[in-house]
């Protein structure tokens, strides 16, 4: 969104429409379901990410897409918003613990703690590939 803002004149409102509580890292996400103590880290809160934009030139919007028209997105909620450009950001889904299935903060850590749990208590761990996704 950092990149829209700044190319889009100033009379322009960028809304981010975002399901989750927090930006989620998602390539971290491996690294913090089997490392305690650093799970919180990987939940960035969308309150301060576009705070260095210009006022006013941003706001977020907690809600999932249902349908879009040609001029406005309509959202779980029901009501709709109107838009004269849309970008359609699908994200990226990894296999788990890559993606998780919860949309909030405190249920991703969770879910980390939970799986860090099932590490500690295994009898043997197998790590295939350490690319940018692996365990280091």
């Amino acid at each position: 969104m950092d990149q829209i803002v700044q190319k889009v004149p100033d009379t322009y409102k960028t809304i981010l429409v975002e399901k989750n509580t927090h930006f989620q890292h998602l390539f971290a996400f491996p690294r913090h379901s089997v490392v305690p103590g650093l799970e919180h880290t990987a939940f960035i809160p969308f309150t301060t990410m576009y705070d260095h934009c210009p006022p006013g030139s941003t706001s977020i919007v907690r809600a999932r897409v249902t349908e879009i028209r040609s001029d406005v997105v309509v959202l779980d909620r029901g009501e709709p918003i109107p838009y004269e450009y849309l970008v359609i950001a699908t994200g990226t889904k990894l296999p788990p613990p890559g993606s998780l299935v919860t949309e909030t903060k405190l249920d991703g850590i969770s879910y980390f703690q939970n799986h860090q749990k099932g590490i500690e208590t295994a009898n043997r761990v197998v790590i295939v590939g350490g690319g940018a996704l692996g365990v280091r």
